[in-house]
């Protein structure tokens, strides 16, 4: 267990995807002006990446190396249209909001990489569990960027009124609102990540 939980503060705030190593931004940007939506969307990506890494590191080796990458285009391809037809089939009301944005998982960069740097060259229980802990800290950024965005842009948390109407900030559910809180994020974690680095060259 402790082992898993640093391998999770690695992946939180080292290999951060969205915010260290920036990739997985647009589903994350289009799906995070309600917290409902970043939630379904979490959702969607985190299965989307974990099975993902299951069949890629099941059939690796029987996969020719100048196909690879269109072979994994295909997967994850097949598994995006499974959990769009799920999300159709058992939350239509949000399908009807993120219908249209659900296909842009399948080159998103995040599924992507994960796909090629891990689940090709491991087995299925390292992939797995490296695959957890991304899909983990994508839903923590996705999530709580959602939820900055509601309550700022809005005013409201999951459609309850947090906040008076006048008050809300309507730029914050712009696509450069978003850019804002997320590159706000992304300065705390290079605060944490450097704070870090100076206390271990410190010791």
């Amino acid at each position: 267990m402790k082992t898993f939980f640093s391998l999770l503060q690695k992946k939180l705030f080292a290999e951060n995807a969205p915010l260290v190593m920036l990739v997985g931004l647009c589903p994350l940007l289009i799906a995070s002006k309600t917290l409902i939506s970043g939630l379904v969307m979490a959702a969607a990506i985190s299965s989307v990446l974990i099975f993902s890494c299951v069949v890629i590191s099941l059939v690796r080796k029987l996969i020719p190396d100048n196909v690879r990458l269109v072979a994994y285009m295909i997967i994850i391809a097949t598994l995006v249209s499974v959990a769009e037809i799920m999300i159709r089939a058992y939350l239509p009301t949000h399908y009807v909001n993120l219908g249209i944005y659900i296909p842009i998982i399948a080159s998103a960069g995040i599924v992507f990489a994960q796909a090629d740097n891990v689940a090709s060259k491991n087995g299925i229980v390292v992939s797995v569990i490296d695959g957890t802990l991304t899909a983990i800290t994508f839903s923590i950024v996705i999530i709580t960027v959602s939820f900055l965005r509601e309550l700022l842009g809005s005013g409201t948390i999951l459609s309850h009124r947090m906040i008076e109407e006048e008050y809300g900030m309507s730029f914050a559910l712009s696509g450069g609102g978003g850019l804002v809180i997320l590159g706000m994020l992304a300065a705390v974690v290079k605060k944490i990540n450097s704070i870090k680095k100076s206390k271990k060259e410190g010791e």
